[in-house]
C-alpha cells in the first residue's frame, strides 16, 4: 500500500484493508507451499497458515468485511457509530496486514 492505511480506510472503509490481508494470506500460503526462500526458514507451517487463513475467511464472511462502505451489509455499515469497536477492528487488521508481509521477508 503506497498510501497510509488510515487514508485508505478513511476513503474506502475497512473492506480494502480486509482484502489486502486476505491477499497476503494467499501469498504466504503460496510461498510456504513451494518452500520459497526465505519463507522456508520461518517457524510457520503450511497447515497452520491454512487453518488461520480459513478462520480469517470465515470472519470476513460473517462480518461483511469485504463489502464496500456503501453496502448495508458491510462491516462499516453494521458498526454504525460504534467507533470504539471499529477502532479495535481497524487496529487488529493493521497489525495483521503488517505482520504477514514482514514474516515473508524474514
Amino acid at each position: 500500500m503506497s498510501e497510509s492505511v488510515d487514508q485508505i480506510v478513511a476513503v474506502n472503509g475497512l473492506s480494502d484493508l480486509a482484502k489486502d490481508c486476505k491477499t497476503e494470506f494467499s501469498r504466504l500460503q503460496e510461498c510456504l507451499s513451494t518452500d520459497q526462500e526465505p519463507v522456508a526458514q520461518l517457524p510457520l507451517r503450511l497447515p497452520q497458515v491454512r487453518d488461520e487463513a480459513k478462520r480469517f475467511q470465515q470472519w470476513l464472511g460473517a462480518t461483511g468485511a469485504l463489502h464496500n462502505v456503501g453496502d448495508m451489509n458491510s462491516l462499516d455499515g453494521r458498526l454504525g457509530h460504534a467507533d470504539h469497536v471499529r477502532s479495535a477492528i481497524l487496529d487488529t487488521l493493521k497489525r495483521l496486514w503488517s505482520a504477514v508481509p514482514i514474516g515473508m521477508l524474514l
